[in-house]
């Protein structure tokens, strides 16, 4: 029997952006997305509303590489590990026009990820989990998913 070697972090990275690209065209992603930023001015604030949707919706739970799923999409109240966020909040931005990446970082031998929007020329990055003070750390290592 064959260990078990985990996809790359540019593999994991690609597939979180096409399974985002994927649903952001959907009917029930386009409603919701709409419906959650229908009152924004701008598109930081649609990327603000989706991110309070977010975290209204779900509660964060770790989810164990070993056991990664990537997918299906989460749509429903419960809980999200860090990639199921960052695919909420692409999925949706993405719906209402906000062009996102979905980047990976390093700190030591742990990796985590979060979405760049592309908001007034310029990529912001945003920590779907809105931990305290994580877009402070200097990590060692970043890596950009590919944009559909």
């Amino acid at each position: 029997m064959k260990d078990f070697v985990p996809p790359s972090i540019e593999q994991q990275l690609n597939a979180l952006s096409t399974l985002a690209w994927n649903e952001h065209t959907s009917p029930r992603c386009i409603k919701l997305a709409w419906a959650v930023t229908n009152q924004d001015p701008d598109p930081r604030s649609r990327v603000h509303s989706i991110l309070d949707e977010l975290n209204r919706r779900f509660k964060y739970r770790p989810d164990p590489i070993a056991r990664e799923t990537m997918g299906p999409v989460p749509w429903s109240g419960g809980y999200v590990d860090v990639d199921d966020a960052c695919l909420f909040l692409a999925f949706l931005a993405m719906a209402v026009g906000i062009r996102c990446r979905i980047v990976g970082a390093r700190m030591g031998k742990c990796w985590t990820c979060f979405v760049a929007c592309e908001l007034d020329g310029f990529w912001e990055c945003f920590d779907p989990l809105r931990q305290p003070r994580v877009m402070e750390i200097v990590f060692d290592e970043w890596l950009v998913g590919v944009m559909p």
